[in-house]
This record gives C-alpha cells, sequence and structure tokens, in this order.
C-alpha cells in the first residue's frame, strides 16, 4: 500500500526530461524498424528457396539464423561496449533483431507464393527485378506491409526495455570492483597440490 502511495499522484516537475526520454525511444522505434526492413527485403529475398540457388539461400539463411539467436538485451550490451551509450546503441541492436525477424518472415512469404505469375512474367523476357516487381510483389505486398507494421510495435516496446535494461547492466558492471589477476596468487596452490 505504502509503495502505490508513493507513486500517486504522480510527479511531473521534471516532463522536460520525460519527454526527452520518450521522443528519443520512438526515434530508436523508428530509425531500427526502417532500416531493419531495408535490410530484411533484400535477405528475405535471397533466403527464399523457391527462387534463388542453394549457395545464395545457405548464407541469407545463416545470416537470418545468426540475427534471431541473440536476444536483443544482450546485442545492446555488445553494441554499447563498441559505440559507447546512446541512441545509436539502440538503434543497432534493434535493426539486428528486426532483419532476424521481419527477414524469416519475407523469406516463408516468398516461398508461399504461386510460382505461376513468376514463370509468366519471365515468360515474356522480363529482367530480374521485373520479375521481382510484376510477378512476386503484388503476391505479398499485403503480408510485408502487415510485417512492417508488426515490427515498428515491437521496436516501440523493445525500445524502452533495451534501454532500461543495458543502462542497469552497465551500471551493475561499472559498479563491480576490479580484482587484479595475479599469477602469483593462483600458481602456488596449484603447484601445491601437485
Amino acid at each position: 500500500a505504502r509503495f502505490i502511495g508513493r507513486m500517486l499522484p504522480p510527479n511531473f516537475a521534471r516532463w522536460e526530461i520525460l519527454l526527452k526520454g520518450l521522443t528519443e525511444s520512438i526515434e530508436i522505434a523508428v530509425l531500427a524498424s526502417a532500416l531493419g526492413i531495408l535490410l530484411s527485403l533484400p535477405i528475405g529475398l535471397f533466403a527464399a528457396r523457391n527462387l534463388m540457388p542453394v549457395w545464395v539461400t545457405w548464407p541469407s539463411r545463416l545470416l537470418i539464423a545468426l540475427c534471431r539467436s541473440f536476444h536483443p538485451v544482450i546485442v545492446a550490451i555488445v553494441f554499447v561496449k563498441a559505440l559507447g551509450f546512446g541512441a545509436m546503441s539502440g538503434i543497432a541492436a534493434l535493426t539486428v533483431a528486426s532483419i532476424g525477424f521481419v527477414g524469416k518472415l519475407f523469406a516463408e512469404a516468398i516461398e508461399e507464393i504461386s510460382l505461376k505469375q513468376v514463370e509468366a512474367v519471365r515468360a515474356t523476357g522480363a529482367p530480374f527485378m521485373n520479375v521481382i516487381t510484376y510477378g512476386l510483389l503484388p503476391q505479398v505486398f499485403g503480408r510485408f506491409l502487415g510485417f512492417s507494421t508488426y515490427q515498428l510495435d515491437s521496436n516501440l516496446r523493445n525500445s524502452t526495455m533495451v534501454g532500461i535494461k543495458v543502462s542497469m547492466v552497465m551500471r551493475t558492471i561499472d559498479s563491480m570492483p576490479a580484482r587484479p589477476r595475479s599469477s602469483t596468487r593462483v600458481n602456488p596452490p596449484v603447484l601445491r597440490s601437485r
């Protein structure tokens, strides 16, 4: 009861800080979604087994699997160590997560299309980009739009979560006392036990 009592009424005395954090989270989510979706389009196309040869699909599927393997918080910690604190680390981490999720969905959507329309466009002698534009996109555009909208929604939630958890983890790591690793303290007990 005391815990809830301290939260009410909310204190908006420092609303500028709240607004700055909110806009930064929205910017991170929008930029990461846009970048992730743009990178996922070719990766998802290259990962589709019904349109591409095996030597193209396997590396693309491997990249998608690697992007899906790690939680966004773990990826964000790696990018914080590489790029430092800030929006760039969050954008990079959520872009990697977006590539893993949206790239897989794009590839699966492309694999489920009817190849009759693709073959009809190919039969006219159209170049590869026209085959994609007129044979593939009309069949999957609605699904791509749905996947992209879902990823934006997911990144809006994850941008806040990544920011909070990464800052907590990094503060914990930075507050740990440094322990020197001296071989003189380790080696004698090991040598004595032999």
